[in-house]
């Protein structure tokens, strides 16, 4: 079996499983769990479905579009240069925690922004 399709399937069954308990953990009731979860289920039956089905259709398409991309990246490697998002966006990685932080032009440039407009 195609790898992207049991992940796409895991995704599917993640997102209905998530999508009944998550309301019986929320909602505070006398009934015993696994009755809630039943419940939910017979009650949005459709609803989760239909959503995990989109979301396993989603996922499948994303991971066979990066495969494409990669592939014709490597295959452009060579003609043009490669760029960084986080240059091409300003951004500068703190090595330590993995957070981004706006690069103190890209501040100016938005205190700017915010002079203008008069806020």
């Amino acid at each position: 079996m195609d790898l992207h399709i049991l992940i796409a399937l895991t995704g599917a069954l993640i997102n209905m499983v998530l999508s009944t308990t998550v309301p019986c953990l929320i909602k505070q009731t006398n009934r015993p769990f696994l009755t809630n979860v039943k419940k939910v289920f017979e009650t949005n039956r459709q609803l989760i479905l239909t959503s995990s089905l989109i979301v396993a259709i989603t996922i499948y398409m994303a991971l066979k579009v990066v495969e494409e991309v990669n592939q014709e990246e490597s295959f452009n490697l060579s003609d043009s240069p490669r760029f960084d998002l986080s240059e091409l966006l300003n951004l500068k990685t703190n090595r330590r925690s993995g957070n981004a932080f706006i690069s103190p032009l890209a501040r100016l440039g938005e205190s700017n922004c915010i002079q203008n407009r008069g806020y």
